[in-house]
């Protein structure tokens, strides 16, 4: 029995976007700290990002949809809790990864890191989902490249 509200496929493309981010971010960490890089394959990064938003807006926008659809109105309160216990698990492991990595393994590889802050403000900035404020208070620009 196939479920009318699965759209086969979209899988296979948020692996495919959601690689070639994490694919970008390897790359410009490798030019960062001086290791050899791909520049060839910026063409695939550079819209992995937008094309990640505009799938994820498009399913959400899809399910809510359905939601007004059957019930007559969207719960916002759900919504936003069952995202946030979704999603909070997965990213809470990948930045505590994260911060022990470039924190604690690289340097004692012996590469240079560019920590503009503290490990405790770091902390604390991705425990409250936050961490480019310290970046955007203090740079010009910010996120100008979206």
């Amino acid at each position: 029995m196939k479920d009318k509200n699965y759209i086969y496929g979209l899988n296979t493309l948020r692996f495919l976007a959601a690689f070639f981010i994490i694919a970008m971010h390897i790359q410009n960490n490798q030019t960062v700290m001086g290791l050899p890089h791909l520049p060839e394959l910026a063409f695939l990064y550079k819209g992995a990002v937008s094309f990640f938003f505009t799938l994820s807006g498009f399913l959400i926008t899809f399910i809510r949809v359905k939601e007004y659809d059957k019930t007559g109105s969207i719960n916002i309160k759900k919504f936003v809790g069952n995202r946030f216990f979704r999603l909070a698990p997965l990213y809470y492991a990948i930045v505590m990864i994260g911060l022990i990595f470039y924190w604690f393994v690289v340097p004692s590889l012996g590469m240079e890191t560019h920590n503009d802050y503290p490990l405790s403000k770091a902390v604390l900035l991705y425990l409250l989902f936050l961490p480019n404020l310290f970046n955007s208070l203090h740079q010009v620009g910010g996120a100008l490249y979206v």
